[in-house]
């Protein structure tokens, strides 16, 4: 089998003729002519020999010494031209090997890339199917498409995502984003390729929950991210007074129950009492130990003013707002007698007299007791003679009329001897 005429050994130099001198080289006849060795337009030559006689030299005669010359001189620029295209030639495959290197780094690059995109596209197992096993590298690479960065908000979380596709469809499949719903349906890839958009693609969740207002159950199916924008996108009105649960900030999710309740304010007044006061006087005109009213006492009046706070109509809470007084209480006056007494000659023949008999007790001013006959603030020693306690009171009210009984006592007088449950004891008085 012959060799590739590619593959064949270069001649030697002296052989090796480029072809621009071969086109530059004399034919024979204007050699022949330039060396005076053949007159124009004949065909022998005249030399010398050695011993001086001229010889006819025929074409043949003359042509080896010719072809020795010329093959000399082409040797001489064969060398010159041979060393000319070796560096040439040097060069020339530096060049391509240089070429070549790039060449393979792009087409390694564009498999690697083809690879990659045809992996995500087609995924593992139509990758590796018979179908994809006919396409041809050729058809492979022309269907390349480069991938581009877009912006996207998964359920309020932004983020970048590296993509091949053309349109939302294939960009929601390639992404598993079946899920959501898509909040911007315009996509473009050179809108997002230009790396100049701040547009990003929104995806939510759709989300099943229920709103209790009014009395009212509202079921709502919404994208919303907070309870506050499902409730404002549904138009659902509240303020900042009512109670909103969980709370308008709370992060929405499937299956959530949101509360309104409806806090509202009212008024509401009444009229009271405003009781008397009583104000006691010294009066020097009245014995010590007697007391009379100067002035009755009598309630005055008032409007009271109350907020009520309402849950959903139902009062929770009442404090008074204001009152108002629309008729002034008058203050009881009673005057107390700070007069001492004489002691008469009668009174002083019965000072030391004593008396036995019962006693009970009664409300009146404390420190008091009531006598039938002894002198208003006459002070007397009561004596139980049942457990030998003693006490002192003063005369300030006339009594008792009950059979057998000698004094009345003011309860605090009556319990420092007895006790209150006895009712009636035996006592001793004297003065």
């Amino acid at each position: 089998m012959n060799s590739s005429p590619a593959r064949l050994q270069a001649p030697e130099p002296q052989t090796w003729i480029p072809i621009d001198l071969l086109e530059s080289l004399p034919d024979l006849e204007e050699l022949l002519n330039e060396n005076n060795l053949v007159d124009s337009g004949q065909t022998r030559a005249v030399r010398a020999d050695e011993f001086g006689r001229p010889t006819v030299l025929s074409r043949a005669d003359l042509l080896p010494q010719i072809d020795d010359e010329i093959n000399i001189e082409i040797s001489r620029e064969a060398d010159r031209h041979h060393s000319y295209r070796k560096r040439k030639s040097e060069i020339r495959s530096l060049k391509l090997h240089r070429k070549v290197k790039i060449q393979r780094a792009m087409f390694g690059f564009l498999v690697l890339s083809v690879i990659t995109i045809a992996t995500l596209t087609w995924g593992k197992t139509s990758f590796g199917s018979e179908d994809s096993k006919k396409v041809q590298p050729r058809n492979l690479v022309s269907t390349v498409i480069n991938p581009i960065s877009v912006p996207v908000v998964i359920e309020g979380k932004r983020s970048q995502i590296f993509t091949t596709a053309t349109n939302l469809k294939s960009f929601i499949v390639d992404n598993e984003l079946q899920d959501y719903v898509s909040i911007d349906n315009n996509f473009s890839r050179n809108e997002f390729s230009t790396r100049r958009s701040i547009r990003a693609l929104e995806f939510r969740k759709l989300k099943s929950v229920t709103v209790i207002v009014d009395g009212v159950s509202i079921p709502i199916d919404t994208t919303s991210l907070t309870v506050d924008e499902a409730l404002r996108a549904k138009n659902i009105s509240f303020d900042a007074d009512d109670l909103v649960t969980p709370a308008i900030g709370t992060q929405l999710t499937s299956d959530i129950t949101i509360n309104i309740v409806r806090i509202t304010s009212t008024n509401r007044t009444e009229d009271g009492v405003v009781p008397f006061q009583t104000v006691n006087q010294n009066d020097n005109s009245i014995y010590v130990g007697q007391s009379k009213v100067i002035q009755t006492g009598q309630n005055g009046s008032e409007t009271i003013t109350y907020i009520q706070t309402l849950q959903d109509g139902n009062v929770v809470n009442e404090s008074v707002a204001s009152r108002v007084i629309t008729k002034s209480p008058v203050s009881k006056i009673v005057a107390i007698g700070t007069k001492k007494k004489t002691v008469s000659q009668k009174s002083a023949s019965s000072i030391g007299s004593t008396q036995t008999g019962k006693a009970t007790f009664y409300s009146h001013i404390p420190g008091t007791c009531a006598h039938k006959t002894l002198p208003m603030g006459t002070i007397v020693t009561v004596t139980n003679l049942a457990n030998g306690k003693s006490t002192t009171c003063r005369v300030a009210d006339r009594g008792p009329y009950g059979e057998g009984r000698i004094i009345d006592l003011e309860k605090g007088v009556f319990s420092n001897i007895a006790s209150l449950s006895t009712g009636i004891i035996n006592v001793k008085i004297s003065h």
